[in-house]
């Protein structure tokens, strides 16, 4: 036990050959290698995770502008329905012999510039227009549908189009009038684009 030595066969497990020697062919001091080595390694990692941070981000604003350019080409989409519900509904409601819309929005909208207004004024001016139906009837003024949300239009279209198939028994997507309301159930593959596309 004296002088270090352990007696349960340790013995033999020393070291075999005696430490190395470095020789150093710089000037720096003891362990600066080993910290410039580090702080390389702490640079690279930030580096890196920068890297990686700016990656996710470009992937997040490119799946926010595929999103946002999806959602503008549906809402373009309802727009255009609307427009083209519209214009039905103004031709069937005038064959039957109504004067004017069910709501104001149902017909489609004309603005003519009044020939009193002075140059002076603002063109864009609600009150320098007159607003009419197609059939010379005075109108209010026509709904932007561009500033709406996809939840307004949404609803616009589902009312015009209920209007439409309830009483004219009228599609849209079909394109064509039947005869009935069970002939528009049993015929026309239903209320919405998504079922006509199927």
């Amino acid at each position: 036990m004296s002088l270090g030595i352990k007696r349960e066969g340790s013995q033999n497990e020393g070291i075999k050959e005696p430490i190395s020697i470095q020789v150093k062919a710089n000037r720096s001091g003891v362990g600066h290698e080993e910290e410039q080595n580090e702080k390389q390694r702490q640079v690279c990692e930030a580096h890196m995770e920068r890297m990686m941070k700016r990656a996710r981000m470009e992937e997040s604003l490119a799946v926010d502008f595929r999103n946002k350019k999806r959602m503008h080409a549906l809402q373009k989409q309802i727009i255009s329905d609307i427009q083209q519900a519209r214009s039905a509904c103004q031709q069937m409601d005038l064959c039957a012999g109504k004067d004017v819309p069910e709501h104001f929005w149902f017909w489609p909208i004309y603005s003519t510039k009044l020939p009193e207004t002075s140059d002076n004024e603002d063109d864009d001016n609600e009150n320098n227009f007159s607003y009419n139906y197609s059939n010379g009837r005075v109108a209010p003024v026509e709904i932007n549908f561009n500033e709406m949300d996809e939840d307004e239009l949404d609803n616009s279209l589902s009312h015009i189009i209920g209007y439409l198939r309830r009483e004219h028994f009228y599609c849209v997507w079909c394109g064509c009038a039947y005869s009935d309301s069970e002939d528009i159930e049993n015929a026309c593959p239903g209320s919405t684009r998504n079922a006509h596309d199927e």
